[in-house]
This record gives C-alpha cells, sequence and structure tokens, in this order.
C-alpha cells in the first residue's frame, strides 16, 4: 500500500510547480459541489477540484482531496500506476477490505505528485546531511538520485522514485550494520522500501554494496 505522508511543505511546493500548478496559503480547498475547506496549502488543479494539505500534530502534513471519478487523478496520477490500482481494486477489497483498496487507489490518483514530493523531500534531507545529489530521470518514468558524501569517494547512496510514489534505497559502499545507519536519516518519509543482503550480516569492510 502506498504512504500518502507528507513531511515537507517547501517540497510540495516544488512538487506542484514541478507538475504545472499553483500553490496558495491558507487558502480554501475546493470540493464537491462547490464545497471548500480551509486548508494550510493548497495545489490549485484545473476545474473544480483541488488538493488541499494541513499540517498535523506531528508535522507532517495530512491530505484533503474529493478523490471521487477523475477530477483530481486527472492531473496528478501516473496513468499506468492508476491503471494498475483499478486491476487491483477489486481483488484487494476481496482479501484487504474495502478501506484498504480505497486507500490504494487514492494513493494511485496522486502518484505522480507523491513521486515528485518523494523527489524534493529527499533532496532536503540529504543536503542537511551535507550530501552532494546527482539526479537521474530514467526511461521507464522513475528517478533515481545518487547521495555522493564528499569525503567518501567510494561510498553513496543511491535512491529509486518509481512512478508509483514510492521508494527504494540502496546503499554501496557499505557493509553491515553501517549501511542502515548511512540511510537513518530517510526514514521520516516513511516510504522506503527494505531488503538486507547477506553482507548485513558480515563484519564491516570497504566495497560492499547493500540494500536497505
Amino acid at each position: 500500500m502506498q504512504n500518502t505522508k507528507i513531511i515537507s511543505k517547501t517540497a510540495a511546493i516544488k512538487a506542484a510547480t514541478k507538475l504545472g500548478y499553483q500553490c496558495r496559503h491558507r487558502a480554501k480547498c475546493r470540493g464537491y459541489n462547490g464545497q471548500t475547506q480551509q486548508c494550510d496549502l493548497v495545489v490549485v488543479l484545473p476545474g473544480g477540484y483541488d488538493l488541499g494539505l494541513n499540517k498535523q500534530p506531528d508535522g507532517s502534513y495530512g491530505l484533503v482531496a474529493d478523490f471521487w471519478s477523475d477530477y483530481i487523478s486527472k492531473y496528478l496520477a501516473d496513468p499506468e500506476t492508476l491503471q494498475k490500482a483499478y486491476d487491483m481494486y477489486s481483488e484487494l477489497c476481496k482479501t484487504q477490505g474495502y478501506e484498504a483498496a480505497e486507500a490504494m487507489l487514492n494513493a494511485a490518483k496522486i502518484s505522480k505528485f507523491k513521486q515528485a514530493c518523494n523527489l524534493y523531500e529527499t533532496m532536503e534531507l540529504a543536503q542537511q546531511q551535507g550530501y552532494y545529489v546527482v539526479q537521474h530521470e530514467l526511461p521507464d518514468g522513475s528517478i533515481r538520485l545518487e547521495l555522493q558524501d564528499g569525503n567518501e569517494n567510494t561510498k553513496k547512496i543511491l535512491v529509486d522514485l518509481p512512478s508509483t510514489g514510492e521508494m527504494k534505497v540502496e546503499a554501496e559502499g557499505y557493509s553491515g550494520s553501517s549501511c542502515q545507519e548511512a540511510t537513518k536519516f530517510l526514514e521520516s518519509l516513511g516510504t522506503v522500501q527494505s531488503t538486507l543482503k547477506p553482507e548485513y550480516y558480515e563484519p564491516q569492510k570497504e566495497g560492499v554494496r547493500n540494500s536497505v
């Protein structure tokens, strides 16, 4: 299931700008039948529906939107990701229930926006840690970030951001628990896919590549 938590308002604004939409601070988010809700930040979309963000007690931002039909998804979704979500919907209703299926579908409806948010949130966190960030656009629509430490030329962190809105992190040049320690600062994003390779259980040494 997708995680739609937004941790940075600045990243959300950059994501909206990347997709060609403006944001308004402390504005009304438009929804069904002209209804509105006051939000801390509103991504203004064409038509009569917007995407709103409200700050939560933990500092993250919850989403406010009317996800009915394609009012939001035609602007904020990756088409392939959305189609896969529709294909999975009925089966997920049977196996995990209606709420889980709706959460999965709604996440897919903003998957392109979430990918852009992940991009800028990761860059913010990496730069705060002193990493130099190199960005690559991949043919399948994914984005790969290389986080390079200027003091450790043999070590880097690879962050893959597919159009599904998920994340995968791989630490290259680390061994043992040092790979988890190196990527711990990304845990606040809440969407990282983790895999421990056999090298994780080996003593720390140079030249080892781990997925975390």
